[in-house]
């Protein structure tokens, strides 16, 4: 699934409406400073967001509709949306151009709603609510130059990296060897485990000091499976 085309509707510098189409695989933006290549991005954090900022609406356009709508394509549209959370897209993608697609849009008029085309009714209807399943349907990771170096150096798994880590190795988390790591863990550290009758005594005699300086108290040790970020 990619983004196959971004419309922006007196968004930011974008007065009136603008059409931004896409190809499959790596889009290159090329223009001079403040010619709002930086704005397509924040257009497609706003529609998985819904955060109104300053400057969000175009200058001289407060009373006019602000929007941004985005067409994903591609063949594999209709495996990602029997998920749970994101099933409810299920009946608005349709076929065009010999692929698969699903058009969305968010506007500042009704900012906490996504709105979904139903190619068949020639309409935008708003079947999901007030928009939190788009951030399953779609993730998106953006690196500003103006943005510190720390906020890429934290692997945490809701982080850029994290996130860019999990994603990349996805498909070996799924592999024999990482299971076999994943059993011998839980043989090695599990409740099981030889350390964790070992342990046992330990946390009991550790409870009840604590118990007796605190109040009731539960010690425990645990040993969790590292996550795939935290191997880096």
């Amino acid at each position: 699934m990619y983004i196959s085309k971004l419309v922006l509707k007196n968004f930011k510098s974008f007065e009136d409406e603008h059409v931004i189409k896409f190809t499959k695989g790596i889009n290159f933006f090329v223009g001079n400073n403040n010619s709002g290549k930086t704005t397509i991005f924040k257009a497609v954090e706003f529609l998985r967001n819904g955060k109104h900022e300053d400057g969000l609406i175009t200058s001289g356009k407060k009373e006019c509709d602000c929007s941004v709508e985005i067409t994903f394509s591609g063949d594999d549209i209709l495996e990602i949306v029997k998920e749970n959370a994101i099933k409810k897209y299920r009946n608005f993608v349709f076929e065009e151009n010999g692929t698969q697609n699903l058009r969305i849009l968010r506007s500042t008029k009704s900012i906490k709603n996504v709105y979904t085309w139903n190619n068949t009714e020639q309409k935008f209807e708003n079947p999901t609510g007030v928009g939190t399943t788009i951030t399953a349907l779609f993730d998106a990771q953006f690196v500003y130059s103006d943005i510190k170096n720390e906020d890429y150096q934290d692997f945490g798994k809701t982080k850029v990296v994290g996130k860019l880590i999990n994603a990349i190795t996805n498909d070996f988390q799924k592999s024999k060897p990482y299971k076999k790591f994943c059993d011998a863990h839980e043989e090695t550290f599990g409740n099981e485990s030889e350390l964790f009758s070992i342990l046992s005594s330990t946390s009991k005699k550790i409870q009840n000091v604590m118990t007796e300086q605190y109040g009731e108290t539960e010690v425990e040790f645990k040993f969790g499976l590292l996550e795939m970020e935290n191997f880096f």
